[in-house]
């Protein structure tokens, strides 16, 4: 039987990159802070810049991917939102409030679920609610001309809220 050679059928890691080494097709390098992954797409590839597209393929932008897994969209409220549904996962920023009235959204299954919300209470103290199924670290108590700081998260393993909220004085 006749053996036919097709050529190099997977990626081999070479370690991080270096201008003097010569890499063949489908070896695998990473930058110096070895944050991204490149696969080179030519045999004989030496001192070729990761940045040539023609001669290097980026497979894995590890710092991007941990960025957009992590930031969180930022929701501006007005002072016409007293009742508010939170959704998972966002930020939402009040202004000074008169009342404010928090809902949460179902959490979803096997992720993290955790509420974020900031407000501020004027000269008259805020009228304040959340779910009372919320376990907090410390009774809430909303002063007058204070900023407010809260993290909600839900954990299935107990199917429970756990909540903390911080306040520091606008003064």
């Amino acid at each position: 039987m006749a053996k036919i050679r097709i050529g190099k059928v997977r990626y081999t890691t070479d370690g991080v990159y270096n201008a003097t080494t010569k890499y063949s097709l489908l070896a695998t390098v990473t930058n110096a802070e070895r944050t991204k992954v490149y696969a080179s797409r030519v045999e004989n590839n030496q001192g070729n810049p990761l940045t040539d597209t023609t001669k290097w393929e980026l497979l894995l932008d590890a710092q991007t991917a941990v960025d957009n897994a992590t930031r969180k969209e930022i929701v501006a409220k007005t002072a016409a939102d007293t009742a508010t549904e939170l959704e998972q996962n966002k930020m939402y920023e009040f202004p000074e409030m008169v009342s404010l009235d928090i809902t949460l959204a179902t959490p979803i299954a096997n992720e993290l679920n955790e509420y974020q919300f900031s407000f501020d209470s004027g000269a008259t103290a805020t009228s304040f609610s959340v779910p009372s199924g919320v376990v907090w670290t410390s009774a809430v108590t909303v002063e007058a001309n204070m900023h407010y700081e809260c993290n909600i998260v839900y954990n299935s393993n107990d199917d429970a809220y756990y909540g903390i909220i911080v306040g520091w004085s606008r003064d």
